[in-house]
């Protein structure tokens, strides 16, 4: 049986992701790259072929409707049990993190999460991963020596690869799910305003130098202004709930080209949220706020004063265009 390494996620779309970086992997230790997918995705499975994906494990069960991480991480460890791949690689979403740490739980696996890059050390015959610690300001190197690896790695961390038309294997497996101590009664889907701030290209976020949630719609009119998309800080949404969701190391960690900090001071867990970032704005009276260290443009000032003229300017640009 060939040496295979493993891309597995609830999200088709992020095993696109995870294909480019396991197929590097598989390289590396002269064997295949392959996709696990199960329950209700499995239309998508054939199209991974696209992405990279050597072979396709499809599994299909009753247990396996509606995304219950128990169930699913019952049929992941028992396609490892049954196929033993080398390292198995899983997107680090809600539910990709906890399946992970099941699955790792139950095949007795080493579990790093996290992670950012990977390699494999010939002279260990381990893989080696990285991954941010403190809040992003260091990083740290871990080796995993246990017969499977399983690895987690955050969307958007890779680009996928389209590889254009190839031929692949597609193996359905029929094996016992457990059926789940809970069961979903009914699933709503979470309401999105413009795109998922993990794809949004251009970010205005606020902090707690805002006053009021109504005082948000500046923010909202220089969003729409730059294409962009509006999100907060941890204490605007989790303390006021003037938003549903923040942007930081508990929250969504993105990846825009223009990140814009409005009345935003820069926790360090803030700031391990945006580290990907291409430009970093910053506005905020106070000079000394730890935001301005990873800005690469700052204005110190009163957002009241600065957004109204920025907002103006951006205005008075695009009227001249």
């Amino acid at each position: 049986m060939s040496i295979e390494v493993w891309a597995f996620s609830e999200k088709i779309n992020v095993t696109k992701e995870l294909l480019s970086k396991v197929s590097e992997v598989a390289a590396m230790i002269n064997g295949k790259p392959a996709a696990v997918v199960l329950g209700e995705n499995v239309s998508g499975a054939e199209e991974l072929f696209e992405w990279g994906a050597g072979k396709v494990y499809v599994v299909e069960h009753e247990n396996l409707r509606g995304l219950i991480p128990e169930s699913w991480a019952d049929a992941l460890a028992k396609l490892i049990d049954k196929f033993n791949p080398k390292a198995v690689i899983i997107g680090s979403t809600k539910n990709g993190r906890e399946i992970a740490a099941r699955v790792a739980t139950k095949i007795g696996a080493g579990c790093a999460t996290e992670c950012t890059d990977l390699t494999y050390d010939k002279d260990r015959d381990a893989f080696m991963v990285k991954k941010p610690v403190y809040a992003a300001r260091a990083v740290a190197t871990e080796i995993i020596k246990t017969k499977t690896a399983i690895i987690t790695i955050p969307p958007k961390v890779f680009e996928a690869v389209r590889r254009g038309k190839s031929e692949g294997e597609l193996v359905k497996v029929e094996i016992e799910v457990r059926k789940p101590r809970i069961s979903v009664i009914e699933v709503k889907e979470k309401e999105i305003r413009g795109v998922p701030l993990e794809e949004a290209e251009v970010l205005v976020v606020g902090g707690r130098g805002f006053k009021s949630k109504e005082d948000f719609k500046m923010l909202e009119k220089l969003a729409s202004l730059l294409n962009g998309q509006v999100s907060c800080s941890r204490p605007i949404a989790a303390d006021l709930k003037w938003l549903p969701d923040w942007v930081g190391l508990s929250g969504h960690k993105v990846k825009p080209k223009l990140y814009i900090g409005v009345g935003v001071s820069g926790a360090v867990q803030h700031l391990a949220g945006i580290q990907g970032a291409k430009i970093i704005v910053a506005i905020n009276k106070d000079p000394e706020a730890p935001i301005f260290s990873a800005a690469d443009y700052g204005i110190v000032g009163d957002l009241y004063e600065v957004l109204p003229k920025l907002i103006e300017a951006l205005e008075q640009a695009k009227f001249h265009s």
